[in-house]
């Protein structure tokens, strides 16, 4: 590819028509840009204004940029295109072809600006696709769960509204997404302010009514939403080149943090109040690290004494779940299960949910069963063991191309005195506040989680 582009470089002319020519405007009409005193480049406030002469795609635009901070240090900067640029710019990114063509704005005399650097198509390829293979590593790093902190993807066509479902450092998630404004503007060129707290719900449904087309969230709802887009073959996303993990978030929450201010509250104090604050602080933290220690251990003691309790009941559930999954997506049984027919009549709602995927052409491949709590309930006047566990079955589906995991959290009972099983709710993997409601309702007590208040 590189050498094809190569050779269509005009004989006739110095200019490439798809290389990029940097000019540097030194004259007394720029904005920004001026020599130091070491003759060196430099920009007050470490600001440009940038002017784009032809016709120059999204990623060529955002390669250019990052070509241009190669060249001079700059923090942030103001590009205009075309017809509205000026003679006062401080830099000037032209199109060969418009070089060749002379199709420059009437208002722009290049031959007085400094030229600074020519971007070859060779190495604006490149770069390219490496910034692309770096989108397509942090989608890959997401899908597979590899990967924790934040990033984005946005949808071609869309709006550039950027919706989030981040709900606490918001100051800071702002402060970091100004800090990548000249990536992200290159794929959501909007001037509204990002709209937090929004649930996977809310965004899913904001992107079908094209009422956003920007998602910045954590690792984990990326996932969710990506899925149910690919899955769904609803559109084509891209996500951009952007990660940001923990110590990002950290930095930023502390340059907010008004340093100073804390000093000058801490010098108002008398030495007594701040080692009483210390000792108060020191105190607090030792209690917390006991109570947690005390915890840890009175679980790991709880857990020892129900571990056969809670394995003894999977034992009992899971056979009759693997059947219903093999009947339904036509697999042989791998052992002759024990199947409990009464429980098997209850999850008429996982069958229907399965054979639906059966029918949008997804096969089983495996199966397992993730323990999530067990304890007893209440039931007129005793106490009946109770388990939450994860149902897992991990699919394929060969039109597609695509993997899947389907899961179902099962809440049930069991009353060993009439061999019944009782209060039993499928709900999500992924809702807590429906597992809480079901604990509360039927006035659970936990035998294999200890949580410190």
């Amino acid at each position: 590819l590189i050498d094809n582009v190569l050779l269509e470089k005009n004989p006739n002319t110095e200019f490439d028509p798809k290389a990029l020519y940097f000019y540097v405007n030194l004259t007394e009409t720029a904005k920004n840009v001026f020599r130091n005193l070491k003759s060196e480049l430099e920009l007050e406030d470490g600001f440009a204004e940038i002017c784009h002469v032809g016709r120059i795609d999204q990623w060529t635009e955002f390669v250019s940029l990052k070509k241009l901070k190669e060249l001079i240090k700059l923090k942030s900067s103001n590009i205009v295109k075309g017809e509205s640029c000026s003679s006062s710019e401080d830099f000037y990114i032209v199109a060969g072809s418009s070089l060749i063509s002379g199709k420059i704005p009437k208002d722009i005399i290049l031959q007085k600006f400094t030229k600074l650097y020519v971007l070859e198509r060779g190495e604006t390829i490149e770069n390219k696709r490496s910034y692309m293979m770096m989108a397509d590593d942090h989608y890959d790093a997401v899908m597979s769960e590899t990967v924790e902190g934040h990033g984005i993807f946005y949808i071609r066509d869309h709006p550039t509204k950027m919706c989030s479902s981040v709900n606490k450092n918001i100051e800071a998630h702002n402060k970091i997404l100004k800090n990548n404004d000249d990536i992200i503007r290159f794929f959501a060129p909007s001037n509204e302010t990002p709209e937090y707290e929004l649930s996977i719900e809310q965004l899913n449904k904001r992107l079908q009514r094209k009422t956003c087309g920007v998602v910045y969230a954590s690792a984990r709802d990326l996932k969710i939403l990506t899925e149910a887009i690919v899955n769904g073959n609803i559109y084509q996303i891209q996500y951009l080149p952007i990660w940001i993990n923990k110590k990002d978030i950290a930095s930023a929450l502390i340059e907010i943090n008004d340093k100073q201010k804390i000093v000058n509250a801490m010098l108002d104090k008398t030495e007594e109040e701040i080692a009483l604050e210390k000792h108060k602080k020191k105190k607090l933290k030792e209690l917390k690290e006991k109570r947690e220690e005390e915890a840890s251990y009175r679980q790991e003691k709880l857990r020892l004494e129900n571990t056969i309790k809670f394995s003894s009941l999977i034992d009992r559930v899971h056979p009759t779940l693997s059947h219903m999954a093999n009947k339904v997506f036509d697999v042989a049984d791998d052992e002759n299960y024990q199947i409990d027919y009464e429980l098997d009549g209850l999850i008429s709602i996982i069958k229907i949910e399965l054979s639906n995927k059966k029918l949008e052409g997804w096969e089983i491949t495996s199966d397992e069963v993730v323990k999530i709590d067990y304890g007893n309930v209440r039931f007129k006047g005793r106490k009946l063991e109770a388990i939450l566990i994860n149902f897992q079955i991990k699919m394929k589906n060969r039109q597609l191309g695509a993997f899947e995991t389907y899961c179902k959290k099962i809440h049930i009972t069991y009353d060993l005195d009439f061999d019944m099983w009782r209060k039993e709710f499928f709900g999500e993997c992924d809702q807590i506040e429906e597992t809480n409601q079901w604990k509360e309702r039927n006035d659970f007590e936990s035998g294999w989680i200890i949580t410190v208040d």
